[in-house]
């Protein structure tokens, strides 16, 4: 049946007023979406507001440290290059040849508590100096301190005892000690200081008490020395211990898991050191920034056995065993796996 005209009105209408409503319902949600957006993007923009001021402090934060280890690091090498030197007194004591004297300074002196001399020597006490430096001598400190420069430039030293109960042990305090062959290190000192035993060119062996925790930037740089055992305990190494001018003979080393510190700048400690063939960690070795690519004589058995040894860091910060290329290409994937395991990067 056909629809009169008004009914075809009517029906148009009402269609285009279905169309409107439905038109209406898509915009409303439409502005509830748009409003939602809105929202989304104002709290994002507060983020990223935020964001940008944490990464500004931040930026500023790195700037400062970088800042501040730069000093350090100029700080540190100047005193290198640099170190200061101790005044030469005239000579106030001459040793008759032959005999032995025991020199106690006076009530309040801060060097030392007494020192025996035997031979013809001139003993200066004054700053901390002892003995000429032409004639060979054997010496024995009893100290509860040894201070920076005791025996600095000391030639004619072929021995030295330490007796007393020193904790430490001053900057180059055996600095250019050029005979010295046997030194005592006394139970109970925790620190050797930078330069230490820099340049004693004939110092071979050397005792580490159970006590001592650390030693300081080129303590035993242009030495002669070749074992170098650290007893469990020890704590902070400083960087190029055994740095020399030739050929470091140090072949043997030990590092107790106690380790918590150790100098990475300019090669680390064992800058140099490319006779080193025996290394052990002790298991559960848990300190990053160790550096030993300096040799290339290692066998895969002792290069496995660091990584077996090593702490196991999964969940935590990842620490880097430098080994060199050399070494690192001595290492099958299965090998290296080892050590990834363990949250350890290999290099």
């Amino acid at each position: 049946e056909e629809l009169t005209p008004r009914e075809q009105f009517d029906a148009v209408i009402s269609a285009q007023r279905e169309t409107i409503t439905q038109q209406a319902a898509t915009i409303a949600e439409q502005s509830e979406t748009i409003t939602q957006q809105g929202e989304t993007i104002t709290h994002k923009n507060e983020q990223i507001t935020e964001l940008s001021g944490e990464v500004s402090e931040l930026t500023t934060e790195n700037t400062r440290l970088e800042t501040l280890t730069e000093t350090q690091r100029q700080t540190i090498q100047n005193m290198i290059d640099n170190p200061p030197q101790p005044r030469l007194e005239t000579p106030d004591m001459l040793v008759p040849e032959e005999e032995t004297v025991q020199y106690t300074p006076s009530e309040g002196y801060d060097g030392f508590s007494s020192v025996t001399v035997k031979g013809n020597k001139y003993l200066n006490v004054d700053l901390q100096k002892f003995l000429a430096r032409d004639i060979d001598v054997d010496l024995e400190i009893k100290a509860d301190s040894i201070g920076n420069y005791l025996c600095y430039g000391q030639t004619g030293l072929i021995t030295c005892r330490m007796t007393g109960n020193p904790t430490s042990i001053g900057v180059s305090a055996f600095e250019g000690c050029i005979a010295l062959q046997e030194v005592v290190l006394p139970d109970g000192l925790i620190n050797i200081g930078l330069n230490a035993f820099k340049n004693c060119q004939s110092l071979r062996e050397i005792n580490f008490p159970s006590s001592l925790k650390a030693i300081a930037i080129q303590a035993f740089s242009n030495s002669k020395i070749t074992d170098f055992i650290l007893p469990h305990g020890f704590e902070s190494l400083g960087y190029e211990l055994f740095y020399s001018s030739t050929r470091s003979p140090l072949a043997n080393v030990y590092l107790p898991n106690t380790l918590t510190s150790i100098g990475t700048m300019y090669g680390g400690p064992f800058k140099g050191c490319s006779s080193v063939s025996n290394l052990i960690l002790e298991n559960g070795f848990d300190c990053g920034g160790l550096n030993i690519s300096s040799s290339t004589l290692y066998s895969v058995e002792t290069i496995v056995s660091w990584l077996e040894a090593l702490a196991d860091r999964t969940g935590l910060t990842a620490y880097t065993l430098t080994m060199g290329t050399t070494n690192l290409n001595k290492l099958t994937a299965e090998q290296i796996a080892i050590a990834t395991a363990k949250n350890w990067n290999l290099a």
